[in-house]
Formats: C-alpha cells, sequence, structure tokens
C-alpha cells in the first residue's frame, strides 16, 4: 500500500490512496460521525486523485514503536483489547471491521490509546489479518520474557486455527484492564454480527 506521510503547521498526516474515484458510505460516515477509536479521518483533493488523510499528530505507530524496543505482553493485550471495543464502535456506525487497516504502520498509540486506520472500500479479512498481526508479535516481542513469549507464541497458534473468535482472544489475554461492567461485557456474547468475522474466509 503506497503511505504517504505530510507534516504540515497544524499536524503530521498519513495519506492512503482512495479506493474508489467516487464518494462512499463508509467515507461519508468517516468524513462526518467520528467513530471513536478510529483515526481521524479527512478526504484530500488533488486532481486527478483522491486520497484518504489520516492525522496522525502526537501519535506513534506500532512500527515506530518496535523499532525503539521489543513488545511487551501487556502492550500486546492493550493494543487487542483496543481493537476489539474498536470494532464493536464500528458495528455501530455501520462499518466493517474487514476495512480495518492493521499493518504495523496503520495502528497509532496516543495519549487516549491506540488509534486505528479504517481505509473506505478495502476489505480484507480480518481474521487473515490478525494472523499476519500475531506473526508479528511473534518476532518482535521479548523473548526474554517468559510471559510475554508465552503470550505470543499462544496467540499466533490460535488466530491460525480455524473459525477463531475474538471472545477466545479475550480469554487468552485475560481480563485484567477495565471496569468489571466492561469484563463482563467482554465475556458476554454478542448479537451482533461482528463475533463471525473472524472466520477464516474460504
Amino acid at each position: 500500500m503506497n503511505a504517504e506521510y505530510v507534516r504540515e503547521l497544524d499536524g503530521s498526516y498519513l495519506l492512503l490512496p482512495a479506493c474508489r474515484d467516487k464518494e462512499n458510505f463508509a467515507e461519508r460516515m468517516l468524513l462526518f460521525a467520528h467513530p471513536p477509536g478510529l483515526l481521524p479521518f479527512k478526504l484530500y483533493q488533488e486532481e486527478p486523485e483522491r486520497k484518504y488523510s489520516y492525522e496522525i499528530s502526537g501519535r506513534k505507530s506500532l512500527a515506530a514503536l518496535c523499532a525503539e524496543e521489543a513488545l511487551e505482553a501487556e502492550q500486546i493485550r492493550g493494543l487487542l483489547r483496543s481493537l476489539y471495543r474498536c470494532c464493536e464502535e464500528m458495528e455501530q456506525y455501520l462499518l466493517k471491521p474487514d476495512e480495518l487497516c492493521l499493518g504495523p504502520g496503520f495502528m497509532y498509540l496516543g495519549k487516549e490509546g491506540w488509534a486505528f486506520c479504517c481505509l473506505p472500500d478495502h476489505e480484507e479479512s480480518l481474521a487473515l489479518q490478525l494472523q499476519v498481526l500475531s506473526r508479528y508479535f511473534l518476532r518482535k516481542c521479548n523473548h526474554d520474557d517468559p510471559e510475554t513469549a508465552y503470550l505470543a507464541y499462544e496467540l499466533f497458534q490460535l488466530c491460525h486455527e480455524d473459525n477463531t473468535t475474538f471472545p477466545q482472544i479475550l480469554e487468552l489475554i485475560g481480563q485484567e484492564e477495565g471496569t468489571k461492567e466492561e469484563q463482563e461485557k467482554e465475556k458476554a456474547p454478542s448479537r451482533s454480527s461482528f463475533w463471525h468475522l473472524f472466520r477464516r474466509k474460504g
């Protein structure tokens, strides 16, 4: 994916090429509704190109964090919990979690936690993206820490099984963070279609 990085007077931005040359539903939703958990979104038009602009001011990508130091178990848990909450929010706005980009250069950590890049009309199975992400965790984690190494390996194994669901991932990473109400919500069965999006396609 051709990504550009622009620094302007009002902040720093990630630019990605638009998948279509016309406006679509996801694009309008990101522009006007600002779903929580997603990077702030704008449409950047420079004829004849249309690009999507994501504000990344004050944030650092997962790739940049891993370039500085190895990942610890709690960092992996925090990212996955944030991803789960983001996917739940996206369903409330009729957005598809498959439109997320889970590459290390498209997930950003800031003061308010992790924020993810939603690319309208880009659809890649979330299950397959989680497989790739789990391999990245396995490579970049702190192998000298037994807890971290064990978590990364078990997550890798789980994400490569057939029909893995996010509740299984949440059970693996544990429920140490969040309020009791949030923990119970994460454990409870969901009526939304979100839970079925983690089945391997094909």
